[in-house]
């Protein structure tokens, strides 16, 4: 019996071994034989706790059962090329979130229209419409009356990315928690 069970254990070990090292699957009738010893290991390792005689015995049978059912009962990490994200996962994850972003695209639009025909009613509204954080008054009241302000703010400029777009003022810690600020005054 204990010869049968040791023999059982080294079989194990070797299949795990030629797995391991050679990098390749098993065959299926291999893999069957992987899933029968190791039921029979993991047995052998039940009784040998219970019994706790040999704690070098229980060791390596905890070891060999962890190996064997890492390889039967877990994927191998498939590694993941970037087109492969971009050509099929990302699109995937498009297509299953589609309804949402068209939700929020729809309210952005409702907002923006909104805005617009307030403002266009009452031009002293847009004051109200944005907040003085995102684009202070006086630049704003600026922004409104003079058609060159406009057109330099529409102007396509190179935009820097990176930490050097994000200004964090140190004065603002003392009188608040800390936040970042876009700022172009700096």
């Amino acid at each position: 019996m204990i010869a049968r069970s040791r023999q059982s254990e080294e079989h194990l070990e070797a299949l795990l071994d030629r797995v391991e090292i050679g990098g390749r699957g098993l065959s299926f009738d291999d893999t069957r034989e992987m899933a029968r010893l190791y039921r029979i290991c993991s047995a052998r390792l039940a009784v040998q706790r219970s019994r706790a005689r040999d704690p070098e015995q229980v060791r390596y049978l905890n070891a060999l059962c962890v190996r064997a059912f890492t390889r039967l009962q877990v994927s191998p990490v498939r590694r993941q090329r970037v087109p492969d994200f971009f050509f099929a996962d990302f699109p995937k994850v498009l297509a299953s979130t589609a309804w949402i972003q068209a939700v929020v695209a729809i309210l952005m639009l409702v907002g923006a229209l909104a805005g617009a025909s307030i403002v266009a009613e009452n031009p002293a509204a847009v004051y109200d419409c944005i907040p003085a954080a995102m684009y202070p008054p006086g630049k704003l009241e600026t922004l409104i009356e003079s058609r060159e302000a406009r057109a330099d703010f529409l102007e396509r400029k190179p935009v820097s990315f990176g930490f050097e777009c994000l200004h964090f003022r140190w004065e603002s810690w003392r009188e608040s928690p800390p936040c970042f600020w876009f700022s172009t005054t700096d």
